[in-house]
């Protein structure tokens, strides 16, 4: 990362570091054959990535759009790892590796993501998961349901702020779930 962090960005990233511990110890219940370490680093680096990148204007707290973030750097991490292509990563002599969300985990574990995503209606709880999850392009998600891709879109983009908001009023309840 070529930027630096503000003091305002420095204290963002200071004050949720054990936002960053947190989810690298979800994570590493998934994929057991990395060390802590380097899945702690992962997480860093996404917290650092999303307070250059938090825009309080856009309505999210910083929390939920860190965590997205953390989430995200240590999947990007996971893929480094895989020398195959996205959608069909190949196994590598040292482990297997097996591309699925840190997301499933914690559904898995509690049934976070369904307390989530449950007031959406089920065509874009589908939706999510088939984008987010199984990371279907929206082209293939528009092709498969009849409809165009800037409607997947505008369906993505409403979901996503109705979660947000949903989040906001039951963070502590689903974190507690969690720990």
């Amino acid at each position: 990362m070529t930027d630096k962090l503000s003091i305002e960005q420095q204290n963002l990233v200071v004050s949720h570091l054990p936002l960053a511990q947190k989810i690298a110890r979800l994570s590493q219940k998934k994929y057991t054959f990395l060390n802590f370490d380097e899945l702690e680093s992962a997480a860093y680096l996404g917290l650092s990535e999303a307070a250059l990148k938090y825009n309080p204007d856009l309505g999210a707290s910083f929390e939920t759009f860190a965590s997205c973030r953390i989430f995200g750097a240590i999947k990007d991490y996971m893929r480094e790892l895989s020398w195959g292509s996205r959608n069909n990563p190949v196994k590598t002599e040292s482990f297997e590796f097996q591309e699925d969300s840190v997301y499933n985990e914690i559904e898995d574990r509690s049934d976070v993501f369904d307390k989530i995503i449950e007031p959406l209606s089920s065509i874009n709880k589908k939706i999510l998961q088939l984008y987010y999850v199984e990371e279907v392009k929206m082209k293939d998600i528009a092709d498969g349901m009849g409809v165009h891709e800037s409607r997947i879109s505008q369906i993505l983009s409403a979901s996503r702020n109705n979660l947000f908001q949903h989040w906001e009023q039951t963070k502590s309840e689903l974190w507690a779930e969690v720990a």
